[in-house]
């Protein structure tokens, strides 16, 4: 699945993709859960924690979608944003949301 608008091409991507562009969505990860109203988080978030994290979205019957810029601010090729959406019951903590 590939949508596009004038400069930004989001698409339905795999363990291939994520594997290939995973230091980047690393950082993006880190660089959104660790500045600002996040920086609590600044201190647990390291590398391989994302890493594994997202590891483990996909495997969870996950979908992922990356965003990428036509080449105009991200260079070389690479994705500018993500989004992954997995399925309720894949959330071990979901449960716990409940009560």
């Amino acid at each position: 699945m590939t949508t596009s608008s004038n400069d930004i091409t989001i698409r339905q991507i795999g363990q291939e993709e994520l594997d290939r562009f995973q230091q980047r969505i690393v950082q993006i990860f880190l660089d959104a859960f660790t500045t600002d109203g996040f920086a609590f988080n600044a201190q647990r978030a390291t590398e391989a924690k994302a890493e594994s994290y997202l590891q483990l979205l996909l495997a969870q019957d996950s979908v992922a979608f990356f965003a990428f810029d036509a080449v105009k601010v991200a260079y070389p090729y690479y994705p500018i944003g993500f989004l992954f959406g997995s399925p309720l019951s894949s959330d071990r903590y979901f449960c716990y949301a409940l009560r």
